[in-house]
């Protein structure tokens, strides 16, 4: 039976690691898990790969870690860093004998079908076109891959909607500043989870470092990964002073979801 996994494509902030224009030590460190391109991720359950996120940095980030297929694609919400990257999933329609699903809320999808109308637009197969359908999604209600069901839920991205996802005893939350009552119910029993992390400092729109940690806490205290981090986060120094349970994530990083 293949093992359920997650790969984490990008671990970054919007900007990017390094960052265009800095001169800070993150930016120019040595230590490679201190690269962080845009925030993505490949969750394989139950033999389907489904990606979360297609961020503007994908080409590279599939070339690196050899992805040949994707079977579905979840969307999170629709900013530039977590979308810009769907046109490059062209070479793997190639060999594809139905459109790939891209599954999003229905403001993300009338937004999708605005910025990419030229693949939207039918869902017919095209040369030269991604072959994308979208497949609306409802917070609280599952949705199936091939054999395996998924949990959307909402989270707040300061004044934009965003979706976290759970897959058995595991979730995925990147962009978010608070995780609604509401959403804390369909997250209950959880034994892993990746969460947005950006920095110490707090930000309008994104955790810092202490509400990331009471969210932890609030959740029973899964064993996390923290993604979306910006370059103030140096991951040696800041793992270190981390909880136990708690882990920096980086470009690259593959781990089991349902050990």
């Amino acid at each position: 039976m293949t093992q359920d996994s997650l790969t984490f494509l990008g671990t970054g902030t919007s900007y990017g690691i390094p960052q265009i224009a800095c001169r800070c030590s993150v930016c120019n460190s040595d230590d490679p898990r201190n690269t962080r391109s845009r925030c993505s991720a490949v969750l394989k359950a139950q033999g389907q790969n489904l990606l979360i996120d297609v961020t503007p940095d994908f080409r590279s980030q599939a070339l690196r870690e050899q992805l040949v297929h994707v079977d579905g694609v979840f969307i999170t919400h629709v900013h530039a860093d977590h979308v810009f990257g769907l046109d490059d999933l062209r070479p793997l329609n190639l060999n594809r004998d139905v459109p790939t699903p891209v599954f999003a809320d229905a403001e993300s999808c009338i937004q999708l079908r605005t910025i990419f109308s030229y693949i939207f637009c039918t869902e017919e197969r095209r040369p030269g076109i991604p072959w994308l359908v979208l497949r609306e999604i409802k917070a609280g209600q599952s949705f199936q891959l091939g054999g395996a069901s998924f949990m959307p839920f909402s989270v707040e991205h300061g004044r934009w909607p965003c979706f976290g996802l759970r897959y058995k005893d595991f979730a995925y939350i990147t962009d978010a500043k608070r995780i609604p009552r509401r959403s804390q119910a369909v997250l209950s029993g959880l034994k892993r989870l990746c969460l947005d992390l950006l920095r110490d400092e707090p930000h309008p729109t994104h955790m810092s470092r202490a509400e990331s940690l009471a969210a932890v806490q609030e959740l029973g205290g899964p064993e996390t990964w923290f993604i979306h981090m910006g370059h103030e986060v140096d991951h040696t120094p800041f793992e270190r002073a981390l909880p136990e349970n708690c882990h920096l994530a980086y470009d690259g990083l593959k781990i089991e979801v349902n050990p």
